[in-house]
């Protein structure tokens, strides 16, 4: 209609400050996953292409729906690994879910208060040995929880995030990506590692009275 190429907002610049919810994410092809992966890690849309150039903000949250039955049915792992928290629905039917009464006063308060919210290093060094010992390898795990931490206390009316918090994070992030339980030790590994004695050291033990 205008005789030239004209350039258009798309889905991604649209739904920028909302939430974009993407159904059958285990049938999402490779090209769109790599775009969309790529505007959640850069939070805005680059587009250079018949002689057009437009940069737009895209920040957005993203809702997964994972319908896969098989075991090899899933959304692609680039996508569920910038995704924070796993939720499993088996089991669980509409009328199983509520909202609190105050739930929404409280997300609108916690979004004001969130960017003031902070979490010690402390909680990070947490978060990264928790990770470790679970086996999980990616370091957006321990990131992430880091900010749920935040939100957990942003949510609660704090501007510091406590244990209590990082124990809300662990569950909701780290909990579902786990891959082994932490390491224990046997008592074969603590027969091991007890200190050898000679036999001049049994011998002043036996010579002590109990």
């Amino acid at each position: 209609a205008q005789g030239r190429p004209v350039a258009e907002r798309g889905l991604f610049a649209e739904v920028d400050g909302g939430i974009l919810i993407v159904p059958s994410a285990e049938r999402l092809e490779a090209g769109r996953t790599a775009r969309l992966v790529r505007t959640l890690d850069y939070g805005r849309i680059e587009m250079e292409r018949d002689g057009l150039s437009a940069k737009l903000p895209a920040r957005f949250g993203v809702i997964a729906l994972d319908e896969g039955v098989d075991e090899d049915e899933s959304a692609p792992g680039a996508l569920r690994d910038r995704l924070a928290i796993w939720l499993t629905l088996d089991g669980l039917s509409l009328r199983d879910t509520g909202v609190a009464p105050d739930w929404p006063r409280r997300v609108v308060a916690a979004r004001t208060l969130f960017p003031q919210t902070t979490a010690g290093e402390n909680l990070a060094t947490l978060f990264c040995e928790a990770a470790a010992a679970l086996g999980i390898v990616s370091i957006r795990a321990p990131i992430l929880a880091l900010t749920v931490a935040r939100i957990a206390a942003a949510l609660d009316g704090r501007t510091e995030a406590t244990t209590t918090d990082a124990e809300i994070a662990a569950r909701l992030v780290l909990g579902p990506r786990a891959t082994r339980l932490p390491a224990q030790d046997t008592p074969e590994d603590l027969e091991e590692n007890e200190p050898q004695r000679d036999d001049a050291e049994d011998l002043r033990d036996n010579d002590t009275p109990e």
